[in-house]
């Protein structure tokens, strides 16, 4: 199985990076022997370019510490399978991955988690800012109108 690796460094030493788009390098490796070709992020600001390139090379799983919606949505269209992997190193990750002790899991459900997760938060943050603002000015600012006024009109002694 071809894995491709975010990592810090061009080797199978080196750590896997925190996150998938942020990465330095990639390597794409063979999982049955060590052979590997590693590929520099040139693109730092198009993560697509790098999914794109790992799905011409027949890579069916990516590894990182973590992946962001855009690149979930990406992987998930090509039908790719990530991992997880944190403090380890990508020689690592692959043996572990081997062992079956990284678990794999397809792209498409992590986008779907990750949109969870987002939509959560932001429902959280909303409410609370929401009973924020009540608690200081008396006003429901559930409506677009209590909204402008509270911005419009408040802390300026009016």
């Amino acid at each position: 199985m071809k894995i491709l690796v975010a990592c810090d460094g061009s080797t199978l030493d080196s750590r896997v990076a925190k996150r998938f788009e942020r990465a330095e390098w990639f390597l794409i490796a063979e999982s049955t022997d060590k052979n590997f070709q590693a590929i520099q992020n040139l693109t730092p600001h198009d993560h697509h370019t790098i999914v794109d390139t790992a799905a011409r090379e027949n890579v069916q799983a990516l590894v990182a510490g973590k992946f962001v919606f855009g690149s979930a949505h990406r992987m998930s269209l090509y039908n790719l399978r990530v991992a997880i992997a944190h403090n380890m190193t990508a020689r690592e990750a692959i043996e572990k991955i081997n062992r079956k002790d990284l678990i794999l899991v397809e792209a498409a459900h992590l986008r779907h988690l990750i949109e969870e997760k987002d939509l959560a938060r932001r429902g959280r943050n909303l409410q609370f800012l929401k009973g924020q603002n009540r608690a200081k000015t008396g006003l429901h600012t559930g409506n677009m109108r209590a909204q402008h006024h509270l911005q419009q009109y408040s802390g300026r002694g009016h």
